[in-house]
């Protein structure tokens, strides 16, 4: 009654979701591409969504358009936050990281987590909220333990600098790859035969 284009057919409502008596989330489209659905259910100044908010006893509802491509619905379904960035973590388990500004994450997860826990249930994915601080934290972790893992050039004793070198230009930055490559493999490096391949996989500190 509110709302004529959905009676209509002009406005679609693709999916709603609520908790109710305090907050709802709506997925509009528009099948005319003149008409703004959210701007239609919103109403001037908010006249159209503030009928229905009144007659539902002042419970909070989020219209949001509804997009085919899944991280821009994830986008548009955390309204009001403003998000950075949608990484899609598992296709096939619906599993994405949103990543936002430090000063929009409580905005995005919502008071007691609502807002992520609605936009989840309207998309059909979980979402993962994290601010671009945890992101860039959690990035530089896995890079730094994976450098940790490895064994440098450097360490290997007998082999001197301008072989470290050589090997580097192969593109061997570490003494596992060098156990991954093999004998064999080290043969092929210019300037290294029989003797130095087999001087290197010897060399203390490759074992």
């Amino acid at each position: 009654m509110e709302i004529p284009e959905i009676y209509d057919g002009t406005i679609v409502v693709k999916n709603a979701v609520r908790e109710a008596g305090d907050r709802a989330k709506v997925a509009v489209a528009s099948t005319d591409r003149d008409v703004d659905p959210v701007g239609a259910c919103v109403g001037m100044k908010g006249s159209r969504i503030n009928s229905i908010i009144r007659e539902l006893k002042g419970e909070k509802i989020d219209i949001v358009e509804w997009s085919g491509d899944s991280a821009t619905f994830a986008a548009n379904a955390l309204s009001p936050a403003k998000i950075s960035k949608v990484l899609v973590v598992d296709s096939v388990g619906k599993r994405m990281e949103v990543i936002v500004e430090e000063k929009q994450q409580s905005l995005a997860i919502g008071k007691k987590g609502q807002n992520v826990r609605l936009a989840s249930k309207l998309i059909s994915w979980q979402i993962d909220v994290k601010s671009e601080e945890q992101k860039k934290q959690e990035v530089l972790s896995v890079i730094e333990s994976l450098t940790s893992s490895s064994t440098s050039l450097s360490e290997l004793e007998g082999i001197s600098d301008r072989l470290i070198e050589r090997l580097r230009e192969a593109g061997i930055e570490n003494v596992e790859r060098i156990l991954e490559l093999g004998e064999d493999a080290l043969k092929e490096i210019q300037g290294i035969g029989d003797k130095t391949a087999a001087k290197i996989m010897e060399a203390p500190g490759s074992l």
